[in-house]
């Protein structure tokens, strides 16, 4: 993959979470916050609108915010991950700092991430039934 591509979409999904379309025609996605610090990103952590309010700048080939903000297009690729990929790692995020007991905090992770639980939970015991198979061979 070539490190040369333009963010051509971009999405808000839940939180700081961005699913991304770059001109390889790859789509992914990346939990930005980890990026949003200094003078120009940080308020963007605490002006959720403001965060919300990202779009792609065609000309500059990334995403852009109303207060000039912006993060490179080659770090958004190289950060980021298959949807899939993403998935696996943000819930177990997930249900690690959300989980009290009551599944409901868990839920609408997941909601928000545009699943359904018993799609999910099915998807991920196929993939780990997978990666047993794999082991065991």
């Amino acid at each position: 993959m070539s490190w040369f591509v333009d963010v051509t979409g971009v999405q808000v999904l839940a939180g700081h979470v961005l699913e991304l379309t770059f001109s390889s025609g790859e789509v992914r996605v990346l939990d930005v916050e980890p990026a949003l610090w200094g003078e120009a990103l940080q308020p963007l952590v605490k002006d959720y609108d403001l965060f919300t309010a990202v779009r792609v700048d065609p000309e500059a080939g990334t995403i852009v915010w109303p207060n000039g903000a912006d993060l490179s297009a080659q770090m958004l690729y190289a950060e980021s991950n298959k949807p899939e990929e993403f998935l696996d790692a943000a819930l177990l995020r997930a249900r690690a700092a959300t989980d009290t007991g009551n599944r409901t905090d868990l839920d609408a992770v997941i909601t928000a991430l545009g699943y359904e639980r018993a799609e999910l939970e099915a998807e991920l015991d196929a993939d780990r039934r997978r990666r047993i198979a794999d082991l065991e061979t």
